[in-house]
């Protein structure tokens, strides 16, 4: 297995102000900097933002500078449609430095935890029981993800996660989960809870819903109803994430929303409709617009 001892992933795009600045600060703590640039933003959560943002900056030249400058960085080039597929290379890259990352105090194992997105990779300190899980746990009970979320991959890198016995669990998103005595309680940021119970707990729940997916599909029921099957009132995530979950749809136009979490279950994914797509027309009728006013930037 090789050893990579620090390395870190920057995503740029349009950064000429502050790209020289970060990369210097960056370059006195990490061993090598994986940088990925395109001179062309996203354009899965927004389908016109090439035609809308048309921005030509010196990031390119900056970085063409500071390679010549900094001889652990590495720049990989090209135009991804999401932030996703931009992320995923960047990690193929570092993986190929290594599959540990080594300080001279601790040794982190890169685990492969796709589910959340294709690519994504977790962090563990199996000395100390402690787990960087990224995106790949998310709440135990999580219902309003994006298209790229793959039910049975998630959890068979949930379960994967059952072979350790992790005391402190950090997330991209909520708190630090911990059962360490040694590391402070601190008011929303710290929750005194088991990370392998927690995680046992989301197993449990997805499983669940793949099955009720899949009986709604083996019964011919309407994506709405299989959907509405998923969220019983009595059932506390039904009304307590309601609300988290409708804002996500009604403001990524419906990119979030509880019908991806069906699809991510189904069988059959791409037979699950939008449950409301006038948000992807609303989405496409207000770019129109701007455009159309002049809102096109320079």
């Amino acid at each position: 297995m090789g050893s990579l001892r620090f390395g870190a992933l920057v995503l740029a795009y349009n950064q000429e102000q502050y790209i020289s600045y970060y990369l210097r600060a960056l370059a006195l703590h990490v061993e090598h900097i994986v940088v990925l640039f395109s001179a062309h933003p996203w354009i899965a959560y927004n389908a016109r933002a090439r035609e809308m943002f048309r921005v030509a900056d010196a990031t390119r030249d900056i970085l063409s500078s500071l390679s010549r400058q900094l001889p652990h960085l590495t720049i990989v080039e090209g135009e991804w449609e999401r932030e996703e597929d931009m992320r995923n290379d960047g990690l193929l890259a570092l993986r190929r430095l290594g599959e540990a990352l080594e300080t001279a105090g601790v040794r982190l194992e890169v685990i492969a935890s796709p589910g959340h997105c294709d690519g994504h990779a977790s962090l563990l300190d199996a000395t100390q029981g402690i787990l960087f899980a990224g995106d790949s746990f998310m709440h135990t009970v999580f219902t309003a993800p994006n298209q790229d979320v793959s039910g049975d991959e998630w959890i068979a890198t949930l379960e994967r996660y059952g072979q350790w016995d992790i005391k402190t669990m950090i997330g991209t998103h909520g708190y630090v989960y911990t059962t360490d005595d040694a590391i402070p309680t601190i008011p929303f940021a710290t929750k005194r809870s088991d990370p392998n119970q927690m995680i046992r707990d989301k197993v449990a729940f997805l499983k669940w819903a793949r099955e009720v997916v899949a009986e709604g599909e083996r019964r011919s029921l309407p994506y709405g109803v299989i959907e509405a099957c998923l969220f019983p009132w009595q059932h506390w995530w039904s009304w307590h994430n309601w609300f988290t979950d409708e804002a996500g749809r009604l403001f990524s136009a419906g990119e979030f929303s509880r019908t991806y979490f069906v699809r991510s279950l189904s069988r059959t994914p791409e037979r699950v409709p939008a449950r409301f797509p006038p948000f992807a027309r609303l989405a496409n009728w207000v770019s129109q617009r701007l455009t159309s006013r002049g809102g096109r930037p320079a």
